[in-house]
């Protein structure tokens, strides 16, 4: 899928790299918006970086994730 040109809030660049800063920074569907998001929801410490927010999500023991049975039933 790809966004028309006028789409993207970057004017100049490549596609790919108006389509990188617009999945990055779009301050409603970005990553940066969702970080933001995510620690206001998990009440995260705001010295948290990237690694830290993904080691808490993929830890089992925050039981952020379904398991495969309970997804099933």
């Amino acid at each position: 899928m790809q966004l028309p040109a006028d789409d993207y809030e970057m004017r100049k660049g490549s596609r790919t790299t108006r389509a990188l800063h617009e999945l990055n920074f779009n301050p409603e569907r970005g990553l940066i918006a969702w970080l933001l998001h995510l620690r206001q929801a998990f009440d995260w410490p705001t010295d948290w970086n990237i690694k830290r927010m993904a080691e808490f999500c993929a830890d089992p023991a925050n039981h952020l994730w379904a398991t495969p049975e309970s997804a099933l039933t």
